[in-house]
């Protein structure tokens, strides 16, 4: 489904870049907004509008277009990129997957039924398979057709259990699915194959040869076709004495199956026997189009093998003739297929791949070919493809090792030497050049690609497929012999890691940090957490970390482990020492980089750590320390690239929590003035997530001197004006349904007397309630958000006056605080944030005895 989408949008692009058509058709003067706005029906002038977009509006209404991908329309009718839109948010795949369905129903529904096809889906992944499990549930006249292997369960495939659970239970019952297992054919069906190739009836061949077919294929009708070619091609049978076709020689070769009279033992001796009906010029330009692909380019073939042969300019034209002409004498001998025109999408694997980059399964992508470049022999350019996998993967098990990584190395330069900016980050060119490094041995390329992979992969929402691609690229130090070794790493053996050179060490930690990134994407976090382990154990049990040229690398997988222990909620010692060495080991190598950012970064963290077990004399002493070797205007911009929030800026924020609980009132109120008058307003102010965290400790700070205005001001002023200025609804920002009840206790405590406004909410189920998650960031900040409904309750119960408003209330209030309390208590870090929950749950527990409700 997604290189249909993507089709779909490559083709505007190509219209956009027809100048005529962009003059006669499209709107220049619009910008993509205005366009978007016309596609969702927001502009209904339709006067001055092509009729061509009038078109588009209709289908895009019809199937309900997402906003985003809407502007990505607009842009591509402008002749600009389709990245460049205005909201600055981000297209969801599930939208994206949605839209597909919907338009696909919609060009269909004419017909009277549709047929899809879809063969080994066990490399699709999860988008993939939604568009599919959406096909089957809303189609009303299509029929799906998946081929796969045999699996045991929904586990092998990226496919959602609950939609898999219910194909097997009720799909079945109701007959709307039907699980078909292919056997190999039986002897009487391979007998009627035998009749249809050789061109005879069963009862003129020998039962023999029937027989040997049979037994030598075990059942598979491609085998057995092959065995029956080569017979046929080499004249193998004759017409017997009895009038039955039979063998044209008893022992017309020493290679025989036992029981069987057939030419070859197994299927590589059948592949060698066609090998050597071929010329020896044909041999290596297959062995190099199997280690290129399924399918692959004339001209990938020719441009590799000039660098390899050292071909002269003078001789290109004749060299790459005769590589056509061997390839063309493979397709003779059934092999290769050629196409003459390059399909769309050789690469059937796509983003709907598992990404496990093995010799059987990686294809070209000849839509994006490195080599067709101001060749002499261009214009005769073809794809071939493999007739069967047989071939391919029997060549691949004929060639040297060392050759075939030889080829794959000269494959990967060849392809970075000719890739062209526009493919720099294609994914699908990238997958060729991350199969071919890997192939070559060479791990420290193929990381570099494999992270550029993940990456346009995680950006788009599929930090499932950026797994399997990390894995990939980790294989490549994991050495089957070590596996039973009891000293590994992440799979990855100590011996082994005492030999890797320093560029190794990088890209191995490199991958560790970016697989811990996304299994938390993934809401993996023990996995995360052992990922971000691996990469720091490397780092200090490799002796050649110490020749890291940038070891800032390893930073990310610090901080990480770092928020993991804090989440655990464990008091142990063992764990407490561990924060201690993680904080110093950053402090030791970030002061070593000379780099002010990090070591800042680790400056914080030391202080934030002592601030979270109660040492809050001491984390104040730190947080002096660092304001006074960094600079907000200098440093700010880089600390929020390499760490998301402002670290530093957010410690002044701690600061004032960390004052009010040492009492002393008038620094924790000049810390609020310093953060408020100073620190945010030279913050980005599109960046709201930063200006969030940065105030929120803050404005309950100022909350808890009753400073309610000065609070509520300067959340409106950082937070809601900037909200409302540069996101929406769409925004994915964490803390988004905290907003409604901070600003509810902002004007409940100002206005007691508008309490009625927000009884109906308070009342409401649990309407208030925040997942552990948000719950754990905020509470790190000084109020946990359950613990502001929990106040929210407290306000509403104070003034209301229905007597069953109130006991609910009340009630909402108590168990909202024990559960409150029962998180928050005894955590490190959480010192603020129960201590604002005990002082709620005490006015609570006191208004519920003042009204006789305390035993209820």
């Amino acid at each position: 489904a997604r290189p249909i989408f993507m089709d779909m949008l490559e083709h505007l692009q190509a219209l956009a870049d027809d100048r005529s058509v962009m003059t006669t058709h499209t709107p220049l003067s619009m910008d993509s907004g205005e366009i978007a706005n016309i596609l969702t029906g927001k502009n209904s002038a339709d006067d001055n509008i092509p009729a061509s977009i009038l078109h588009l509006v209709r289908i895009c209404r019809a199937v309900e277009a997402p906003p985003q991908f809407l502007e990505i329309i607009g842009n591509i009718l402008v002749g600009r990129s389709p990245a460049d839109t205005s909201s600055g948010n981000t297209i969801e795949l599930r939208s994206i997957a949605a839209f597909i369905v919907r338009a696909f129903l919609e060009c269909t529904r004419e017909v009277d039924i549709v047929v899809i096809a879809l063969d080994d889906v066990h490399h699709m992944d999860e988008m993939s398979w939604k568009v599919v499990q959406m096909m089957f549930e809303h189609g009303m006249k299509i029929m799906i057709l998946c081929a796969l292997r045999p699996v045991v369960d929904a586990n092998h495939l990226m496919i959602d259990p609950d939609f898999w659970q219910d194909l097997h239970e009720r799909g079945l019952s109701t007959e709307r699915f039907f699980d078909l297992c292919l056997k190999p054919m039986q002897k009487a069906q391979i007998s009627q194959l035998v009749s249809f190739i050789l061109g005879h009836d069963e009862s003129e061949i020998d039962p023999k040869v029937l027989n040997d077919v049979f037994i030598q294929s075990g059942g598979m009708p491609h085998l057995a076709t092959e065995i029956l070619e080569n017979i046929r091609r080499n004249k193998l049978v004759k017409q017997g004495d009895n009038g039955k076709l039979t063998y044209s020689s008893q022992n017309s070769s020493p290679l025989k199956s036992k029981g069987t009279m057939v030419d070859f033992g197994n299927v590589t001796e059948l592949v060698l026997h066609r090998m050597d009906g071929l010329s020896p010029e044909v041999r290596p330009h297959l062995y190099l189009g199997a280690v290129l692909g399924s399918a692959f380019e004339l001209m990938e073939v020719v441009v590799v093998l000039e660098k390899y042969r050292k071909v002269k300019d003078a001789d290109r034209h004749d060299h790459a003739k005769s590589i056509h002409e061997s390839l063309d004498a493979a397709v003779n001998e059934g092999i290769l297929e050629e196409f003459y025109e390059t399909p769309e999408y050789d690469d059937d694997r796509g983003l709907g791949s598992s990404f496990s980059f093995d010799d059987q399964t990686i294809q070209s992508n000849s839509s994006s070919s490195f080599a067709a470049v101001n060749h002499p022999y261009e214009s005769y350019n073809r794809t071939y493809r493999f007739s069967h996998d047989m071939w391919r993967s029997n060549i691949l098990t004929l060639m040297l090792g060392e050759w075939k990584r030889k080829m794959h190395e000269l494959i990967a330069q060849t392809m970075e030497a000719f890739l062209g900016s526009s493919h720099q980050n294609d994914y699908r060119t990238l997958t060729k050049l991350f199969f071919h490094w890997k192939g070559s041995g060479n791990g420290v390329k193929s990381a570099g690609v494999a992270l550029r992979i993940g990456k346009r992969l995680g950006d788009i929402g599929l930090a499932n497929q950026s797994i399997h691609v990390y894995n990939e690229a980790l294989d490549l130090w994991k050495d089957e012999k070590d596996q039973d070794c009891d000293d590994r790493i992440s799979g990855l053996s100590y011996s082994m890691l005492q030999t890797l050179d320093p560029p190794s060490v990088d890209a191995i930690i490199q991958l560790l940090v970016a697989l811990g990134k996304s299994l938390l994407e993934c809401k993996r976090k023990e996995d995360a957490f052992k990922a971000h382990e691996s990469a720091v154990n490397i780092f200090r049990r490799t002796p050649a970390s110490l020749g890291m040229q940038d070891k800032s690398v390893l930073y990310p997988a610090i901080v990480q482990l770092f928020t993991g222990i804090k989440r655990r909620h464990n008091d142990e010692p063992k764990e407490h020492n561990y924060e201690r060495d993680l904080v110093d080991l950053f402090l030791n190598e970030s002061k070593r980089d000379r780099r002010r950012v990090h070591y800042c970064r680790a400056m914080v963290m030391q202080a934030e750590m002592l601030g979270r077990n109660g040492q809050f004399a001491q984390a104040i002493e730190k947080q002096i320390e660092v304001s006074k070797k960094y600079d907000i205007l200098r440093d700010s911009d880089e600390m929020v690239e390499m760490y998301e929030f402002d670290y530093v800026a957010q410690s002044y924020s701690l600061c004032s929590l960390w004052y009010m609980q040492r009492n002393n009132v008038i620094k924790a109120s000049e810390c609020c003035e310093n953060v408020i008058e100073r620190v945010l307003p030279m913050m980005k102010p599109d960046n709201v997530n930063n200006l969030f965290m940065i105030l929120y400790p803050v404005i309950w700070t100022l909350m808890s001197m009753q400073m309610y205005q000065h609070a509520k001001e300067s959340f409106d002023d950082f937070v809601t004006m900037n909200f409302e200025k540069h996101c929406d609804e769409r925004s994915e920002l964490p803390w988004l349904d905290v907003l409604d009840p901070i600003m509810t206790i902002f004007d409940l405590c100002e206005n007691p007397g508008r309490c009625e406004k927000y009884i109906q909410w308070a009342l409401d189920g649990e309407n208030g309630r925040f997942s552990e998650e948000i719950n754990f960031v905020l509470g790190e900040l000084g109020r946990t958000p359950d613990s502001i409904t929990a106040e929210i309750c407290l306000l509403l119960a104070q003034h209301v006056a229905n007597h069953e408003n109130r006991r609910s209330l009340i009630e909402k209030g108590l168990k909202i605080c024990t559960e409150s309390k029962k998180f928050t208590g005894g955590r490190p870090g959480m010192i603020v944030a129960f201590r604002q929950i005990e002082r709620v749950n005490i006015q609570l527990e006191q208004l519920a005895t003042i009204f006789g409700l305390d035993d209820s």
